[in-house]
């Protein structure tokens, strides 16, 4: 089982590229998707064996394996920004000194829901002046460390469930409870 992990990304490689080969001999493999990118180039993977019914291929982003906002009522954000609460207070965590304060509060940035429920492309800019998504000041080195543990406990819980697959059912749930009628 090969499990490419952090940064591996099928970005911009054709479908015969060597990382994309590297991925169709394994049977399970997780990439940590930045944007939508590598979800399209998984979907694309996938398109090209669709032969194979023992592939597992996944994307997701450390953020989304958790909730840690539910596990700590202080945080206020529920959901990643950008050099937001939770960002900042990892990087505190990390390295204190890599965290300079502007020389006055920052107002928070709401992330919005604009157009929602479809996605709309955008860079930092487009949705915020000062650069943040989120709510920096908020920040403390005790929610990094909540949230690095979160993460971690998420992203693991995560691979055990990729571990754990038996190599051809649709759903992580017993085959017979997906195809119910119920459903």
């Amino acid at each position: 089982m090969a499990i490419p992990f952090g940064g591996t990304n099928l970005c911009g490689e054709s479908g015969d590229g060597p990382r994309a080969r590297e991925w169709a001999r394994a049977k399970r493999s997780v990439t940590e998707a930045v944007n939508g990118e590598d979800q399209q180039a998984i979907f694309e993977l996938r398109q090209r064996y669709r032969d194979r019914t023992d592939l597992l291929l996944l994307a997701s982003t450390y953020w989304e394996t958790a909730d840690p906002a539910s596990t700590r009522t202080d945080l206020q954000q529920r959901s990643m920004g950008h050099a937001c609460e939770w960002e900042t207070s990892m990087i505190l965590r990390l390295s204190r000194d890599r965290v300079r304060s502007t020389g006055g509060p920052l107002a928070p940035v709401f992330a919005g829901g604009s157009f929602a429920p479809a996605y709309r492309g955008w860079i930092t800019r487009d949705r915020s002046t000062p650069g943040h998504i989120g709510e920096p000041e908020a920040a403390t080195i005790d929610k990094g460390e909540h949230l690095f543990a979160s993460f971690a406990d998420g992203v693991t819980r995560l691979l055990e469930q990729v571990v754990a697959w038996d190599g051809t059912t649709w759903d992580r749930r017993e085959r017979s409870q997906v195809d119910s009628p119920e459903r």
